[in-house]
């Protein structure tokens, strides 16, 4: 709810070409559980805004957050993939670093979150989960990850922009 024109253009005319959003969950639910303060209408608005000025947008999104259900996943994935300001998506599975509330919500088993790995090498954002998260057991929080990006990067309107990169 920050990025302006201001914010922006200075940045784009020296030469940035990519920025990085943190919108973590499109499921309002979620949202607010993770206590996520920024509207989605922000994040519509800074994706146009900054693609405006040539800047590609990536819009980061976790799964496996507190409360997650197969419902607000889908919400996610789906605003994801046919937001067209949205050029690129990070999909990461939620992990519960020591010292976060995410990690003494999963140690307390609140919001359906059960931290089932304490080993740190494991804390990995890809193909690994420690957490189960209400029924959605380490596998099928990779096997959504993995269906995730497919599905993501598989919207037709995306391939041009692929293209033109490669």
């Amino acid at each position: 709810n920050l990025v302006d024109v201001e914010i922006v253009a200075a940045p784009a005319a020296a030469g940035m070409v990519r920025i990085s959003f943190g919108l973590e969950s499109a499921d309002p639910r979620v949202r607010e559980i993770i206590r996520k303060g920024v509207p989605l209408e922000a994040y519509e608005k800074a994706n146009k805004l900054t693609n405006k000025y040539g800047v590609e947008t990536l819009n980061s999104c976790m799964i496996g957050l507190p409360g997650e259900t197969l419902d607000s996943i889908k919400r996610t994935l789906s605003y994801l993939r046919w937001s067209k300001g949205i050029k690129q998506a990070n999909i990461s599975i939620a992990v519960p670093y020591p010292g976060t509330e995410l990690y003494k919500m999963s140690l307390a088993g609140e919001h359906g979150l059960e931290l089932i790995k304490k080993d740190f090498a494991s804390f990995r954002r890809y193909n690994t989960a420690v957490m189960k998260v209400g029924g959605f057991s380490p596998e099928d929080l990779i096997a959504l990850q993995n269906d995730a990006f497919a599905s993501i990067y598989l919207a037709p309107w995306r391939w041009k922009a692929m293209y033109k990169k490669s």
